[in-house]
């Protein structure tokens, strides 16, 4: 399969972030204090931010970096959304305003905190920004595309991987920034999904519809070379890359049978974790560990998140119901999630528990 170039323009400018709250001294020689403390659950933006405006967290490896989308981030403008920066106690914010697509925020946070992507406001419609926290650059990507929507960064290079509009219809395109700046769109068709960026930026995680259902595949734009990774399981409902870029966890719907299932490229073998008719599954994620795995259970109009523990293939922990939008650290220690419901709205840090918590 041939992956298709696509014209970039690509302007840069130092990056500048409004500090919301200021980060103790310390002494150099002081080691790096754990991100939270104590049991749990914690707030995450308990001041200066309104918590309950607050929505798409993202967790680094350690949570020692925090992202997410708040409003009234900016006293001015108390309506626009920003990308605000937990670091430590530190809280930054990103100047540019959100940029929603279907009521949707596209952000992506690098496993070591050390870069994100987000869609923001442009004034000539929405743009992409590629943000390096330790260069302090600012990466704006323009190109023959129109209405970017989902994206995702790579961990370890300057790329990022996100949909968008050629002509009048969508494609997934991934761009990077490192030796000279490349575009490719991923699939050749429209109609493709992303899931997933590898930490190269070669690999990128997409479905396509087939005869057989929306298949996943796993894309490498160097390689010009595509890994059938679900077969014949079904419509694929969500996925996610293990950091390493060999293993992927996927969910599936095939008739009234709902799965989760854990695919290897390196063994080339498919196991199903876990398959049940009494409820569907939706997104789901994998910790750097590989023994962690979050998804989200669908029940009618309910939705719970689960983690459940890949070696003995057993649920571990369960989100309060009230919380969504769950996403998982890559160590697997924290999970945050919004949650409403008893006490105060907004976003939660839960640490994972030592021992299994779901009987």
């Amino acid at each position: 399969m041939e992956t298709t170039p696509v014209q970039v323009e690509v302007k840069s400018a130092p990056l500048k972030l409004v500090t919301l709250r200021a980060a103790p001294v310390v002494n150099e020689s002081d080691e790096i204090p754990e991100p939270f403390v104590g049991p749990g659950p914690w707030a995450l933006f308990d001041k200066p931010l309104p918590g309950d405006r607050c929505e798409s967290a993202r967790l680094s490896q350690a949570a020692t970096v925090i992202l997410a989308v708040c409003a009234g981030g900016d006293h001015r403008y108390p309506r626009l959304e920003h990308v605000v920066l937990r670091r430590g106690e530190e809280v930054l914010r990103y100047p540019f305003a959100i940029h929603r697509r279907d009521g949707a925020v596209a952000v992506s946070l690098s496993s070591d905190g050390s870069r994100f992507a987000v869609r923001v406001e442009g004034r000539s419609g929405p743009k992409i920004h590629l943000v390096d926290l330790e260069a302090s650059t600012i990466s704006e990507i323009s190109g023959p595309w129109s209405s970017p929507g989902t994206l995702r960064v790579a961990d370890g290079a300057d790329a990022v991987a996100f949909e968008a509009y050629l002509g009048e219809e969508q494609h997934v395109v991934v761009v990077s920034l490192e030796d000279e700046t490349v575009a490719r769109r991923v699939w050749p068709k429209p109609g493709a999904v992303l899931y997933d960026l590898a930490g190269d930026g070669r690999g990128v995680l997409v479905t396509h519809e087939t005869n057989d259902g929306d298949e996943l595949f796993l894309v490498d734009v160097s390689r010009n070379t595509r890994f059938e990774l679900s077969g014949r399981r079904g419509d694929v409902q969500g996925a996610a890359l293990h950091a390493g870029g060999m293993q992927a966890v996927f969910t599936s719907r095939v008739g009234g049978v709902c799965a989760l299932w854990w695919t290897d490229l390196v063994t080339r073998q498919r196991k199903d974790f876990m398959a049940t008719i009494d409820h569907c599954l939706g997104m789901v994620d994998v910790d750097a560990e590989r023994r962690f795995v979050l998804s989200e259970e669908i029940d009618g109009g309910s939705r719970q998140f689960f983690i459940w523990d890949r070696k003995s293939r057993k649920p571990y922990f369960r989100l309060p119901s009230a919380c969504q939008q769950a996403t998982l650290s890559g160590m697997g220690r924290f999970v945050a999630a919004r949650c409403e419901g008893d006490g105060p709205s907004g976003l939660r840090v839960f640490r994972v528990p030592e021992k299994a918590t779901v009987q």
